[in-house]
């Protein structure tokens, strides 16, 4: 009697492979079509693949935790020669299938041995947009992320990275000259990465700061820029805190108060202690609470433990750095970063000469979703307002 071939379905557009997960039927069992043959799993989901049609199960090809790809032969059904030429026209499709196979990748894109040999993988699930369950799994075990496998070179279908790279990408990563990443260092990273699921946006604007240095020589202390720009970006949210708002699901959720955190190096990392409701309080109390906070986060201690803030300012101007693009912590929607003061050209038109101001480029990192550019502008726009009339913080 013939043998009819059991394929793996196209499960999905994205879905380039599956892992058996359990035969429901048995060697030397009769089934009918469209009976449920065995469990198959998904990155996304786990389904089911049936019989192609009326006969008996005398082989199974895929044992139960192997992947196996689209179109690649599962096992073997025995069936008469009627069946056989029904089944012929539809054999290796699902039940649901009755549309054309989709397009796929060129016939000059890279291709790996697998049993699914004569069926190219979906253009959607090309390279690094795709990694089998079986991979996944191998990830897991070592602890890796997506993006540590961007130095990969997939030599699979379309540029798929296959376990086969894994493991020789992990021979070369043990070969190397390499030092683990402190704890600080990793939460770092686990910050970032999750922070770059969302739109961001940088904006950039020049703020004169000749005001601003002669204000501070009148505050005990003499603030740093830190200061005033935590103070203008306080107050400047407290008049419209929409910036600072977090998205969830369909909701804006408003800050109960608006505090602020502030960017400090330490060995391996960064971290950010809390200002409590800095534009609320007294310039001299702010200076207090800032300095305090400074201390401690230098030293690792903490401070307002459970207090969280809506927003973080990061002077990267102290390394000298004119511009840059600070990234906001997860939790938060926007960073003002405060670029290195510089002496600028200036014309004056009363003099008709040209002579020069200090100045300093402030940009503001927002989450897009939240607000748009316009809106994004005017705050910035306010908080340099802010900060060259300094009265106007006291």
């Amino acid at each position: 009697m013939p043998s009819l071939p059991i394929r793996m379905p196209q499960l999905g557009e994205s879905a380039a492979e599956a892992t058996v997960r359990e035969w429901l039927i048995d060697i030397g069992e009769t089934v009918n079509v469209d009976q449920d043959l065995l469990e198959v799993e998904t990155e996304k989901s786990v389904l089911t693949v049936t019989a192609p049609a009326t006969g008996t199960l005398v082989s199974q090809e895929i044992a139960s935790g192997t992947s196996c790809a689209v179109g690649g032969v599962l096992g073997h059904l025995e069936v008469d020669a009627e069946s056989a030429m029904r089944a012929a026209p539809t054999e290796g499709r699902s039940k649901d299938s009755a549309a054309p196979p989709p397009k796929y990748v060129s016939e000059h894109a890279p291709r790996g041995v697998n049993s699914g040999e004569h069926l190219p993988v979906p253009a959607k699930a090309a390279g690094m947009g795709y990694f089998s369950p079986r991979l996944r799994a191998r990830m897991s075990e070592y602890g890796l992320r997506s993006d540590d496998l961007n130095a990969i070179r997939g030599s699979g279908r379309a540029g798929r990275v296959s376990v086969n790279d894994l493991e020789r990408f992990l021979e070369q990563v043990e070969s190397s000259n390499t030092s683990p990443a402190s704890p600080m260092r990793i939460a770092v990273a686990d910050s970032m990465r999750r922070s770059w699921n969302r739109p961001l946006a940088t904006i950039a604007m020049e703020c004169s700061m000749d005001a601003l240095m002669e204000h501070r020589r009148t505050i005990p202390g003499r603030p740093s820029a830190t200061v005033y720009g935590i103070r203008a970006l306080a107050k400047a949210l407290s008049e419209d805190d929409q910036p600072a708002c977090r998205l969830v699901g369909d909701r804006l959720v408003h800050p109960d108060s608006i505090n602020i955190a502030i960017a400090i190096e330490v060995d391996s990392g960064v971290v950010n202690p809390v200002l409590e409701r800095p534009a609320e309080c007294s310039f001299a109390e702010l200076v207090e609470h800032y300095d305090a906070a400074f201390a401690a986060g230098q030293e690792r201690r903490a401070i307002n433990a459970q207090a969280s803030a809506v927003a973080t300012v990061s002077n990267y101007g102290t390394f000298n750095i004119i511009w840059a693009t600070p990234v906001p912590l997860p939790d938060q929607s926007l960073i003002l970063g405060m670029g290195a003061v510089r002496n600028v050209p200036d014309w004056d038109p009363r003099e008709k000469a040209w002579g020069r101001r200090r100045a300093a480029e402030l940009t503001l990192t927002f989450d897009h979703r939240i607000a748009d550019g316009g809106h994004a502008g005017r705050l910035l726009k306010r908080i340099i307002d802010l900060l060259e009339h300094p009265g106007k913080l006291e």
